[in-house]
């Protein structure tokens, strides 16, 4: 958990809510204790980061925009998805995923 928080790279950040995803369809007991945690750091990367963002000039003249960030809200949606199915996410906190 310290890892993504403190991380800055896009990249980092997935592999690390991949690997949280991949202990909680195991054994969810090792992290139950963070549950809370989780839950709020998954919602947390669901919003799109600018600082993710990278702009490309094309020939035209015209800046094409990469959204870098979406392999992480991919992650983080499949995080949530898998608590919810534990029961883990209840469903106010799945209708905040729909708002």
């Amino acid at each position: 958990m310290c890892l993504l928080a403190k991380a800055d790279d896009c990249e980092c950040k997935k592999n690390v809510i991949e690997g949280l995803t991949a202990i909680i369809k195991t054994n969810f007991s090792i992290v139950s204790d963070l549950k809370k945690q989780i839950l709020d750091r998954a919602f947390t990367e669901l919003t799109i980061n600018p600082k993710f963002l990278k702009e490309t000039p094309m020939p035209d003249g015209s800046v094409q925009k990469i959204d870098q960030g979406a392999s992480l809200r991919i992650a983080s949606y499949t995080l949530l998805k898998n608590l919810f199915e534990l029961g883990v996410a209840n469903t106010d906190e799945v209708n905040l995923i729909i708002d």
